[in-house]
């Protein structure tokens, strides 16, 4: 888990909350009464600490989601209008083409970063509960209880919970690595036929 020294998770997606928070807000306080909805500072404070929980690393990376592909959607806005307004004023060309390349390879990063963040939750569906304590309690009679059991049954022989699944179902600055692999040589292509 990458923490700084207050425990916070320092990730891209922290930064994609951050600008999409007001449409993230938007989005879940839709149908809440005003006593129970949540701020966009709120939610880039919650972004910002590290999960309890294998709930808690669903949230997480559920939001960071979101936040990516509201952006991905306000780039591809950006590079559309940029593109339909090159003809429109000649002496605008220059900048419109930067504008362009820029949402280009913004839009593709954001992109990667949906797919980082969705293969984190199938992650965290499979195996995210070996990397956070057991919840205490005890279990009733159902489907759910026998699962528990089970899971529960696999940390006990583990030993406990595993440092490395946490830290692979928690964000973290790593997963800017694939989006930025996925957004140089593709936005390369695109800058070239745009420049072309």
């Amino acid at each position: 888990m990458t923490a700084d020294s207050m425990g916070h998770v320092r990730d891209a997606g922290r930064i994609a909350v951050l600008l999409a928070g007001p449409v993230l807000a938007a989005l879940l306080n839709r149908g809440e009464p005003a006593q129970e909805r949540t701020s966009p500072a709120e939610l880039v404070r919650e972004s910002g600490v590290p999960p309890a929980s294998d709930a808690g690393a669903t949230s997480a990376s559920a939001l960071r989601m979101m936040a990516w592909l509201i952006l991905t959607g306000a780039f591809l806005g950006c590079f559309v209008v940029a593109s339909f307004s090159r003809g429109l004023a000649a002496g605008l060309d220059p900048i419109l083409v930067k504008i362009m390349i820029i949402t280009a390879y913004a839009g593709l990063f954001s992109v990667a970063s949906v797919l980082v963040s969705g293969t984190r939750l199938s992650l965290i569906g499979l195996v995210g509960y070996r990397g956070f304590p057991a919840p205490g309690g005890k279990l009733g009679r159902g489907s759910w209880a026998d699962q528990e059991r089970r899971r529960r049954k696999i940390l006990a022989r583990q030993g406990g919970p595993s440092r490395f699944v946490r830290w692979l179902v928690t964000p973290s600055l790593l997963d800017a690595l694939p989006a930025l692999l996925f957004a140089l040589p593709f936005g390369s292509f695109l800058a070239a036929d745009i420049l072309g």
